[in-house]
């Protein structure tokens, strides 16, 4: 969860700065391509989303055709382009906007992937597979928070809770029932801060 929260995000965000002149020199459009080609693969890498922000002259007649080559690349990602630094704020709230959408959809994924049934590799104990399980849990329900959807969360919690109960062979008793503390918290949690629950 702290690798989810903190180290890897979910969105990353490429800002272009072509306030400077009219028309970008080849050069500088070929290192603006460089460093998308390297962010793509980043993202591509890290099964992130990618989003360009391309600030252009304020008087750039066609900002669609200044940014045409960026637009031309495979795997399109989501383009917000703002005229001059005064256009910067009218178009943070549709960059907002992306970032959020793309967060979300990114979380989305992630939890289709953990519910992924975990086969393992060679002979593993029953109380290691309910582990694994009581984690995926966990983790599912956390990601369902980061997406607000209280009623899938709070299913995920009481899964995992339900398990550490039935197993006494998870972990130990004290680790038990710290996580059965933290489940129990954020499931309360989640009824109060719920109306549609």
């Amino acid at each position: 969860l702290e690798k989810v929260c903190g180290t890897i995000p979910a969105v990353l965000v490429l800002c272009i700065d072509w306030s400077e002149d009219l028309r970008q020199p080849e050069q500088e459009e070929a290192q603006a391509l460089h460093h998308l080609q390297h962010a793509r693969k980043q993202a591509k890498d890290r099964d992130l989303r990618l989003l360009v922000f391309v600030v252009l002259h304020a008087q750039t007649a066609d900002p669609e055709a200044a940014c045409a080559t960026l637009r031309q690349q495979p795997e399109g990602s989501g383009l917000v382009i703002a005229r001059g630094a005064d256009d910067i704020n009218a178009k943070a709230l549709k960059l907002e906007r992306l970032v959020y959408q793309s967060a979300i959809s990114y979380y989305a994924d992630e939890e289709k992937r953990l519910r992924k049934p975990w086969t393992p590799k060679g002979q593993v104990s029953a109380s290691s597979q309910n582990a694994m399980q009581v984690r995926a849990n966990f983790k599912i329900a956390f990601l369902n928070e980061f997406r607000k959807d209280a009623r899938a969360a709070l299913k995920s919690y009481i899964k995992a809770y339900e398990q550490l109960i039935q197993d006494a062979e998870v972990a130990d008793v004290v680790e038990r029932m710290a996580l059965c503390n933290h489940i129990t918290i954020r499931m309360y949690q989640r009824y109060l801060h719920s109306h549609d629950v």
